[in-house]
Parts: structure tokens; sequence; C-alpha cells
């Protein structure tokens, strides 16, 4: 069957698996072709581990966070993997197919971008808010979709870093406060209390993030009053579980995953993903010291090739070496006119990502 059987399955109501399976039995086919009928429309995508930005490159990992959305009659979600899982560079990368289905195929795209919009996924580079940027796109809703769709809108599919709506940064600083709370918790004793209470006026608290940004928090009973450079925001019925915090806005409902990962806030809403740095009070930045000289495996795989050694000089784009992961080939070209100082993988040797593969040198002034 082909990875998108769902489709046909969703829009004839029959389970070409079980016919699949019947037919090897000695069965004959169920219906006829003219037995069959079609209704409506279906759409499916791939949720991929692979990164859009960097030429869908393949992502390995673990799934820190996947969540997908209750099934209804119409929508499917065939998986075979869960939260915990890890995604190697050994086997093909899908993590999952989304299947919707409507009366109108601009119904099923509406649904397949809620489901999408609902899914969480977290821990490795993901397709899934390209996904979302591509179904939505006014020419795919008009069906003008061949394949040159990506490359003609790569403006718009692939633009830069999208601002954090204010909810996700508050969201976040939430998480902060109340993993405090859940420290300490809220006792009868109040050395043992972490809800800032005091005598007089209430004890503002400060999450500081790493660009500048301060949300001073200030508690009002079990509520918190926001202010964020011009902005005052009322937070009620703040609550943490299970990876997610909820809370009212202004009387508005917010809700999102928050992580911690490899240093940061990762804050999921609607399908995105939004980093924030938290300000270390007791961090110092410190010069690494780290040569730009260097060329890095964007990618865990095996090097099938090496064309260059230490000491030869090489061109700009001229490759130098070739890593192959998850059925995908990789070149790694020079950065610009320079002289191969070392190599530091071999051919048939597995690397990780971020790896140093070659280090180079200034070439001599002639």
């Amino acid at each position: 069957l082909q990875v998108e059987h769902p489709v046909t399955e969703m829009i004839t109501g029959q389970d070409l698996v079980e016919w699949q399976l019947r037919v090897a039995a000695g069965e004959p086919l169920p219906v006829q072709q003219e037995h069959l009928q079609i209704d409506g429309h279906a759409v499916e995508v791939r949720l991929y581990a692979e990164d859009p930005a960097k030429g869908f490159l393949p992502s390995t990992g673990t799934l820190r966070r996947l969540r997908f959305p209750p099934s209804r009659h119409d929508t499917r979600v065939d998986t075979g993997v869960r939260e915990g899982d890890a995604v190697t560079m050994y086997y093909d990368p899908m993590i999952a197919k989304l299947i919707a289905w409507g009366q109108t195929r601009d119904a099923a795209i509406l649904r397949l971008v809620q489901t999408l919009s609902a899914t969480e996924a977290a821990g490795l580079r993901t397709n899934l808010s390209f996904l979302i940027d591509l179904l939505s796109h006014p020419a795919f809703k008009a069906g003008e979709v061949d394949t040159g769709f990506i490359d003609r809108h790569h403006d718009v599919l692939f633009t830069s870093a999208r601002q954090a709506p204010p909810e996700a940064r508050i969201l976040c600083a939430l998480e902060q406060l109340l993993g405090r709370e859940q420290s300490f918790g809220w006792a009868s004793d109040p050395w043992n209390a972490g809800g800032g209470w005091r005598l007089g006026p209430a004890h503002t608290q400060t999450i500081a993030f790493a660009d500048g940004e301060r949300l001073r928090c200030t508690p009002i009973g079990r509520n918190w009053l926001v202010h964020w450079n011009e902005m005052a925001v009322q937070v009620s019925g703040a609550e943490r579980h299970d990876g997610r915090v909820t809370a009212m806005l202004d009387g508005r409902r917010a809700s999102a995953a928050v992580l911690h990962l490899q240093g940061e806030e990762l804050v999921l809403i609607d399908g995105r993903g939004y980093s924030f740095a938290l300000r270390d009070p007791l961090g110092v930045d410190l010069d690494t010291g780290a040569s730009a000289l260097t060329l890095m495996a964007p990618m865990p795989g095996k090097v099938v090739s090496v064309f260059a050694k230490a000491g030869d000089p090489v061109r700009k784009g001229q490759p130098i070496a070739v890593l192959e992961a998850m059925k995908m080939e990789h070149t790694l070209a020079a950065p610009a006119d320079l002289v191969v100082e070392s190599l530091n993988a071999a051919p048939g040797e597995q690397i990780s990502e971020g790896t140093v593969v070659v280090r180079f040198k200034a070439a001599a002034a002639q």
C-alpha cells in the first residue's frame, strides 16, 4: 500500500489493510469497483523529523513531547512512535501521518490545519509549522500546486523566526512562578510558603529574559498582575499540569506546553514553538574562542566520502565530504578559499550533529 492509502480509506469508508489481509488469505475482494462511492475530500500530511530551514535535512533526538488531539470522525493519526522514543539516523524520519476529511476540499484543509495546530512535538526539529504554513497558503488552497510550489513561494514558507505572541512569554513566566510555588507549596506554615506573601506591599517577582525583556509579576491572592513594558495583564486561574500552563489573561483563556530543553524554555502554541532564554543572574558571558574556520556536520550520519586531505588548498563551494543519513546525502563544501588544516572524520565513520569534520586555515598571501 502507498503511504497515502488513508486518503482513499477516508473518502470511501473502506479498510484497505483489511482487504489486503483477506486477499492474502485467499478470499475475494469484499466489493467491486462499481460498488464504491466517494464521499467528500481528504488530505494527508507527513509529520517528519526534519529541518525545513536547512533544506529538510533529517533531525534526530528524543521526542520529549509528542501529543495529538483526540480522534474524531473526520481526523486520523497514524504513528509508530510515542513520547520518549528516539528518532535515530537508521530509519525513516517520519513521526506520523495526519489525515483530515471534509465535505469539501477547503473544509478538509481547514480541519487538517486545526489538527496540526493542536499537535505538540518537541525534542527535535520537525516540519510541523511548515506544514501549517503550506496548507494555509492561498495558492495551495486554490489548488495551484505542482513540483515547483515550494521554490515559487519560498519567501513566504521560509520566513525568518516568527515573532512570539505576547501570551507565549507571559505563559513562560507563569511556568517559572508556578514552578516556584510547587517547589515550596502553599503551606499553612508561612516559612514554607512560596507565594511571596509579606507584611505591607505585595512582593513583586521579576522574570528576566536573556534578550533584556523583564516581566514584573505581583501576586494578588492566588492571581497575578503582570507588568511588561507598557502592558498590564490580569492573570487568574493559572494552573500547571503535565507540562502545560493554562491561565486566563485579561479574561481570555491561554494555554501552552512549556518545556525546558537545552538550557532554554520552549513554549508550544498552535503548532509552533518559541524559545526563550532566561537570564542567569550568576551567569558570565565568556568568549569561547571557537574558530570560524571549521566545517561542522549539520546532521548526524555516516561519512561516505572525503575529497581532500590536510594541506590541500580549496576553493569556495568545493566539495570536501559527503554525509549520508536517513536515505539522504549532504555535501559539505568549503565556506571560502582556504587551506585544509586537518580532517577529523574518515569514510565509514558515524558522526553526530555538530561534529567538526574539517578545520581550515587561511591561505598564504600571494
